[in-house]
C-alpha cells in the first residue's frame, strides 16, 4: 500500500516531463526557442568553480565526490575549446533537434529509473 504514492508521485513528474517536452517542440516549431551559441569561456570558468567544490567535498565526505570528475570534464571541454572564446559560433538546426531528442530521451530514461529504483526498495 505504501508504493501507491510513490507510483502517483511518478506519473505526475512523468506527466510534466511529457508537458515540457511539448512546450519546446511546440516552441521550437513557432521559431520563439532562440538559439544561442556556445560559451566555452563559462565551461571553463564552471569547470573550476566544480573542481574546488569538489576537492571541498572530498575532504569531507565521498557522498558527493561526483563534482570532481565533472569538473574535470567542464574544465578540459573550456580549455580545448579556447579559440573559441567569445566568438559566435551558431549551431545547426540539425544539431539543435539531435540535442532537444537527446535531452528528452534522457530525462524521460533518469525518470524511469528513479521509478524503477523506488518500486525496487
Amino acid at each position: 500500500m505504501d508504493a501507491i504514492p510513490w507510483v502517483l508521485v511518478m506519473v505526475g513528474i512523468a506527466a510534466l516531463v511529457v508537458a515540457l517536452a511539448v512546450i519546446m517542440a511546440w516552441k521550437y516549431r513557432k521559431g520563439r526557442l532562440q538559439q544561442k551559441s556556445e560559451d566555452y569561456k563559462m565551461y571553463f570558468i564552471m569547470g573550476l568553480v566544480w573542481i574546488i567544490i569538489g576537492v571541498a567535498f572530498a575532504f569531507m565526505d565521498y557522498s558527493m565526490s561526483f563534482f570532481l570528475p565533472m569538473g574535470v570534464v567542464f574544465l578540459v571541454l573550456g580549455l580545448t575549446n579556447r579559440d573559441k572564446w567569445g566568438k559566435e559560433v551558431p549551431a545547426s538546426p540539425g544539431y539543435r533537434k539531435k540535442l532537444i531528442i537527446r535531452v528528452a530521451v534522457g530525462i524521460v530514461a533518469m525518470a524511469l529509473g528513479v521509478a524503477v529504483l523506488l518500486l525496487m526498495a
